[in-house]
């Protein structure tokens, strides 16, 4: 029993390894493609380092806000929040009325700030915050069901939670500052889109215990993402959701 506990646990970490480990070898693919020289990729990997623990802090904090916030939203939300050190009050909770004009049910967009970089620190004071952590909802979220209304959340959250909004944004600024690489070179880049779709993935997998792993499956039951999420994708969340009920099972 204990042996058969600790190769799903195995398996469930691995899954999760794969999916960071992917992250990482994209990025190295991006540097090779832009000749983003080793030390420009330190320069490059330490921004990133700095500004995630940095919007990571800012999400653990409690903040007085004037406009809502996640403290509004149901248990389960918070639960969640939670399990991913994030305070309600440091996320914004905007309502759209005007539909999306890409198709999008909601958007998550991270910390927003001014910064230097000297002697190897990222400097960003209080003033330089341009944008706070929210999540916007638009007017096709109150068409889904409640639980595909938590699977948006949770979706969203995971991008808030691992940064990949502005370590996106960062990374692409910094390669055309460095390489004077133009715009639609690297919006066209197939490794930045690949990125793209490794941060979608990111977002249903990572900091889900067994409760959410079944609700972004069944999300994915009825629903996909085009050009982002395919049908491997769905055997993924079909695995990691069976895995843990067979641990409960073996648990009970």
């Amino acid at each position: 029993k204990t042996a058969l506990l600790q190769k799903i646990n195995c398996r469930l970490n691995h899954i999760t390894e794969n999916i960071e480990r992917d992250e990482t070898k994209t990025i190295n693919a991006i540097y090779e493609e832009f000749d983003v020289t080793h030390e420009d990729q330190k320069t490059i990997n330490s921004m990133l380092s700095q500004y995630g623990e940095f919007q990571k802090q800012y999400l653990s904090r409690p903040h007085e806000k004037q406009c809502d916030t996640l403290e509004s939203t149901s248990s389960e939300i918070l639960s969640l929040c939670k399990q991913m050190n994030i305070h309600p009050t440091a996320v914004e909770l905007k309502i759209s009325h005007s539909p999306s004009p890409h198709g999008y049910v909601a958007v998550a967009s991270g910390l927003g700030a001014n910064y230097q970089f000297e002697n190897n620190t990222l400097i960003i004071n209080k003033d330089d915050i341009i944008r706070h952590p929210a999540i916007t909802l638009y007017p096709q979220f109150y068409e889904k069901t409640y639980n595909e209304q938590l699977a948006t959340f949770g979706h969203e959250l995971t991008h808030l939670a691992s940064q990949h909004y502005e370590g996106y944004n960062i990374l692409a600024r910094e390669i055309k500052y460095l390489t004077k690489a133009h715009n639609e070179e690297i919006m066209n880049s197939k490794y930045f889109k690949n990125l793209d779709i490794i941060h979608e993935r990111q977002a249903e997998i990572l900091h889900k215990d067994a409760t959410w792993a079944t609700i972004m499956r069944n999300k994915r039951n009825t629903s996909y993402y085009p050009n982002h999420l395919f049908l491997k994708h769905y055997a993924q969340l079909a695995e990691i959701d069976e895995l843990h009920k067979l641990k409960e099972k073996i648990s009970a």
